[in-house]
């Protein structure tokens, strides 16, 4: 249809804050979310699960799975903090966490 004009896009509300991904290719070890590898070969994947457990980052995303690796040790990742870190915050704006996926839960239920 000639002559007719393309609807501007919607802008986000007042006080939206878009979610920074960026620390998932330039803050971690590997990749924090495994969708975003270049290859998906068995290989590769266990790769990136070793390369990020040698670092202490037992837990990874592929999209909305969280795959967690046993680290056969205690770690210090659950406490009250950790939970209040990731209270109502998106799932990709933080490193991988099992609190990341209980708080995307909990948000989807309400």
């Amino acid at each position: 249809m000639a002559g007719r004009r393309a609807k501007p896009k919607a802008k986000p509300s007042k006080g939206y804050k878009r979610p920074s991904y960026s620390h998932l290719l330039d803050e971690t070890v590997g990749c924090a979310d495994m969708l975003l590898l270049e290859a998906v070969a068995e290989g590769d994947l266990v790769e990136n699960l070793k390369k990020r457990y040698n670092a202490g980052e037992i837990y990874t995303y592929i999209s909305t799975v969280m795959v967690s690796v046993n680290p056969y040790r205690p770690l210090d990742i659950y406490t009250d903090d950790y939970i209040s870190e990731y209270r109502s915050r998106n799932m990709l704006e933080l490193p991988p966490h099992i609190f990341a996926i209980a708080d995307q839960a909990y948000c989807s239920m309400r």
